[in-house]
């Protein structure tokens, strides 16, 4: 296990598991300029990046910026979602679990995947913490797909079950492009149970002029306690005071 949720953060890239299939659900790799035909068709300006992101898009069938705004997009085999924010167009994200690094996450020991409903046509997977006493979350993204100059805020979306061994602080972590760090604790023993919540890992404003990864982390490795029953559903990247809430 490496060092990490400290201020010298090293991410490497996301461990894999081989995806399986859904019915009804298919991957293709063309038809990316129906797409953005359709964008200038309706005679309004693609999303910032929106050619690139559609390299990454699942199945969809011919649809307009309001779908886009209502459900998104899924990409990477539903390893992750676009969409736009609704008042003013700007680019959403979210990781979801498949997409991220959890140390002993393939080992059923420890954690286990399940299927939950992200919309009423697709399904994603989530991780369920069994136990471990070695907590820890990470996953990386590329900034440039963000709109310049707007402040977005980066959160861990999860939940609480019954379980055990959050009287001890975890530490979420930002690092940013230029190599500062934002760095703070929650504690997760009040907070109720089969609800999803956000947890906040920090903010920075887009900027072309220092686009690259962030980095960001959710972990506990100091007490080493035992603890279990957290369900991890991803990270949502969005314009901080969005009017729109993920769940």
């Amino acid at each position: 296990m490496g060092q990490i949720c400290s201020q010298n953060l090293a991410f490497g890239t996301s461990k894999t598991k081989k995806e399986q299939s859904k019915p009804g659900y298919s991957t293709v790799a063309s038809g990316s300029e129906t797409k953005t035909d359709l964008i200038k068709e309706e005679g309004k300006k693609k999303p910032h990046r929106y050619d690139d992101i559609l390299k990454e898009a699942d199945s969809i069938p011919k649809t307009s910026l309001e779908e886009i705004i209502k459900d998104g997009i899924f990409l990477k085999n539903r390893r992750k979602r676009f969409w736009l924010e609704d008042k003013t167009g700007y680019n959403c994200f979210i990781l979801y679990a498949r997409e991220l690094e959890i140390i002993w996450g393939e080992d059923l020991r420890y954690w286990n995947w399940f299927y939950i409903k992200e919309n009423s046509d697709v399904e994603i997977e989530v991780a369920r913490l069994i136990a471990v006493c070695w907590l820890e979350v990470r996953g990386i993204f590329d900034t440039s797909y963000l709109n310049p100059d707007v402040t977005y805020e980066v959160k861990f979306l999860v939940m609480m079950e019954n379980g055990h061994g959050w009287n001890v602080p975890i530490k979420l972590n930002l690092k940013l492009p230029d190599g500062s760090v934002q760095q703070h604790e929650e504690v997760l023993n009040e907070k109720q149970i089969s609800q999803w919540f956000e947890l906040k890992a920090g903010e920075f404003s887009a900027s072309k002029e220092q686009a690259g990864e962030i980095e960001f982390s959710l972990c506990e490795v100091e007490e080493r306690n035992w603890k279990s029953g957290l369900v991890v559903k991803g990270v949502v990247i969005r314009p901080k005071n969005s009017t729109r809430q993920t769940n």
